[in-house]
């Protein structure tokens, strides 16, 4: 592949851009992309929601629904659910854009579990997040709504807003930081008045290094440090991407980033002032030695969407004053580092020039949306990121949290139910009432220990 990249595709896509760039200029080339900057004052308008019909939350029939199962992750958090809670007292739903595919993943999920029961307790929701009416049904009736549908600069407002307006508590897997940003910036204020709890970020971007971060703080504080000064991360992994994560980071490429006058919603606290507290992303791109680590390390393409939820946390649990983030992945040598990020470099050219794009899925170079790894894969891949904090009186402590199956779909699926069901089931246990929560901030040791308890290794 190194070989291909370097000497054919890398020169023929310069060229290709260079080319194609007058013309956007001159004919407005970029008009027909699908913008994730919506500026449409009604698609952030709240639905009329008349509050004396809302159902509290205690009285909702259901304690999840599980939307976008007919997605890749969707549909392991919806295999999740039914291995784990299906002989419990759990009331939940799947819910997707077309009845067809909801009945089937239904009656596979009954032949799964070995209960032709199964098939009838899980109730199915049609709702489209292009069609906002449908909405009404998703959200209405459920203390929590999990989703994966995604790209969700695309396809998250919708449901937000919806979940907003009626208080419904609301978990994600988006690694989309800018529209994270966005959501804070429309609806901060009607969250906390309504109630509704929403947390994103709650897959493998970022939850790892977000809890992390706030245990590693909680360590270093119990040594007397009152201000964390570093966080460094680092990641030993076997992953595969799916093709629903690369179209992701294609919409992202191709979305414009929104400037706010106000500061950085990130840094937005509950009274809705801005926090003046501050973290800096000190990650590397190359290949360098770590002495902390003791081993070679290259870029991780995590660490800047999880470097921001860590300043989001920092904001509202208050770790340090000036906070550095940095994460890495470690790597055996030197070539094997720079072999891997070759082959990101050769995926990014894939992604961004749309005559490669297609045959790249020709060639299976890359998988299409919807496609992912295998489930043999999955079994065996893993994550273990060794953290540490330093604090600045020069204390350091370091801790690890460790996933011993893929994180990045597999474990993501179960992190995504589990912070879901922190909401509707020990929502007694949470910080905070409604508004916009990282994680840690929002879940903290309550998610700590589902996660603990479901699988995840924590030394700290």
């Amino acid at each position: 592949k190194v070989p291909i990249l370097l000497c054919v595709l890398l020169p023929l896509g310069l060229v290709l851009s260079a080319v194609q760039y007058p013309f956007r200029l001159l004919f407005g080339g970029d008009s027909k992309r699908k913008s994730n900057d919506v500026d449409q004052s009604d698609y952030y308008t709240l639905p009329e929601v008349d509050v004396e019909k809302r159902i509290p939350l205690a009285d909702r029939k259901y304690d999840l629904v599980l939307f976008g199962v007919t997605g890749f992750t969707g549909r392991l958090a919806a295999s999740y659910v039914a291995k784990t809670y299906s002989s419990s007292a759990l009331k939940w739903a799947i819910a997707g854009r077309r009845a067809e595919r909801l009945e089937k993943i239904r009656k596979e999920l009954a032949d799964e579990c070995g209960s032709a029961n199964l098939a009838s307790d899980i109730d199915i929701i049609v709702a489209d997040t292009s069609n906002e009416e449908s909405l009404h049904n998703l959200v209405s009736n459920t203390r929590v709504v999990v989703t994966s549908v995604g790209p969700f600069a695309l396809y998250g407002t919708p449901v937000v807003k919806f979940c907003v307006a009626y208080g419904t508590n609301y978990a994600d897997t988006t690694g989309e930081v800018d529209w994270v940003r966005q959501m804070i910036y429309r609806f901060h204020d009607d969250a906390q008045r309504t109630g509704a709890r929403i947390v994103s970020l709650c897959g493998n971007d970022c939850i790892p290094w977000d809890l992390s971060a706030m245990l590693l703080s909680e360590k270093l504080k119990a040594k007397s440090e009152t201000n964390v000064k570093a966080f460094e991360f680092y990641n030993d992994q076997l992953f595969q991407t799916s093709g629903g994560t690369l179209n992701t980071v294609l919409a992202s490429l191709s979305g414009k980033r929104r400037k706010f006058g106000d500061g950085d919603p990130l840094n937005t606290l509950p009274d809705g002032t801005m926090s003046d507290r501050r973290a800096k992303n000190k990650s590397l791109g190359g290949i360098k030695y770590s002495k902390t680590s003791g081993q070679w390390h290259s870029l991780s393409f995590l660490a800047a969407a999880n470097m921001r939820c860590v300043q989001r946390s920092n904001a509202l649990l208050g770790y340090g004053q000036e906070v550095t983030y940095k994460e890495q992945v470690n790597e055996p040598n030197w070539f094997t580092g720079a072999v891997g990020m070759i082959n990101g470099l050769q995926t990014g050219i894939f992604l961004i020039f749309k005559p490669y794009r297609h045959l790249a899925y020709s060639l299976g170079f890359i998988p299409r949306p919807g496609q992912g790894p295998s489930t043999a894969f999955m079994e065996k891949a893993y994550l273990r990121v060794h953290g540490f904090a330093f604090g600045e009186d020069g204390t350091e402590v370091d801790g690890y949290i460790y996933y011993s199956r893929d994180a990045g779909y597999m474990e993501t699926a179960r992190m995504v139910v589990e912070s879901g069901l922190c909401m509707a089931l020990e929502s007694e246990k949470l910080p905070g009432e409604g508004g916009f929560f990282t994680p840690a901030a929002g879940l903290g040791h309550t998610l700590k220990d589902r996660l603990e308890k479901t699988g995840t290794e924590f030394q700290f």
